[in-house]
């Protein structure tokens, strides 16, 4: 099913290196030399095949980040799950709503999970396996 899933959030809560960990989760490692550093040299946008399904990725949901064309160019290549980031209000995730509507993909929103009291790398963890089992349910 075409599905864009948006990780949102406000900055720094772990968008990125939650998109990272699922990208390597689920890709194989062969295709990451098609990934692309982009703008602060920690986001990243890449595609790989998952399942017989094509996965595209692109982290950087910042203000400025020429989103929507980012977005656009995954679904033009193919992709039939997207993987993104937003802010939780604002240009970013206007962006992400566009894209998906445009392009009749369904939108899920989630966010990272947040913790006082527990350690941030095992909620990263927890988060991506949720993820892992999202992906797998719209393919």
């Amino acid at each position: 099913m075409k599905t864009m899933i948006c990780v949102k959030g406000s900055s720094q809560i772990g968008k990125t290196p939650s998109i990272c960990d699922l990208c390597a989760s689920i890709i194989q490692e062969s295709e990451w030399p098609s990934a692309e550093r982009i703008q602060n040299k920690l986001d990243f946008e890449c595609k790989g095949h998952y399942r017989g399904v094509l996965v595209g990725f692109y982290s950087c949901g910042d203000p400025g980040c020429e989103q929507y064309k980012h977005l656009t160019a995954l679904i033009n290549d193919g992709c039939e799950i997207v993987i993104c980031s937003c802010r939780n209000w604002g240009q970013t995730r206007n962006d992400v709503e566009k894209v998906a509507e445009e392009n009749g993909y369904d939108l899920i929103y989630t966010t990272t999970y947040h913790s006082t009291s527990v350690d941030d790398d095992f909620l990263r963890r927890h988060f991506v396996k949720a993820l892992v089992d999202l992906v797998d349910s719209r393919i």
